[in-house]
């Protein structure tokens, strides 16, 4: 768990710099950079308090999505346009299932039932349950935007990324 605790770490900590840095600004701009923030400092504390269990799965649930959020974006810029709204439903249910059910209950989970490893922690678990709750605005922010854009397939056949749009951000 450690070592996929690291690489995870590793992950974001580039993501936040090739955000920063690296990349155009999309319409999603500020919304990452508030979920990196709370996602290193997730990761952080999760290898500080060794409550390694909850965070590889909390980071697996997160790494589980993104496997279809790529998906749709690369089927939406190809020629396999139909396999896009395939992909942009499937996440819908996975997002809806990780990041909005269990996702919520692992939060309570941390706040009431978690055996901290001591006392002195139990401040920092705290803090990490905030940043969880963070995380969740986001979630159902996010799954707000992808239902906008099911919606949008569905009623004019229209297929964009209105999440991260760099073209509409320059506008």
């Amino acid at each position: 768990m450690h070592t996929y605790a690291f690489f995870t770490y590793g992950y974001h900590l580039y993501s936040t710099f090739e955000h920063l840095f690296l990349k155009e600004r999309g319409t999603d701009y500020r919304e990452m950079i508030i979920h990196h923030i709370a996602t290193l400092c997730l990761i952080f504390g999760m290898l500080m308090t060794n409550m390694l269990g909850v965070g590889t799965l909390i980071a697996w649930y997160h790494d589980l999505t993104d496997v279809f959020v790529q998906l749709s974006r690369v089927f939406n810029c190809t020629d396999r346009k139909v396999l896009a709204p395939i992909s942009v439903v499937i996440l819908w249910f996975t997002w809806v299932f990780t990041h909005n059910i269990i996702l919520p209950l692992n939060i309570y989970h941390v706040f009431t039932y978690m055996d901290h490893p001591s006392k002195e922690v139990l401040p920092l678990c705290h803090i990490q349950g905030v940043f969880l709750c963070c995380l969740e605005v986001l979630h159902i922010y996010w799954i707000y935007m992808i239902t906008g854009i099911i919606a949008k397939v569905v009623t004019t056949g229209e297929q964009n990324d209105s999440i991260n749009d760099v073209k509409k951000q320059h506008t």
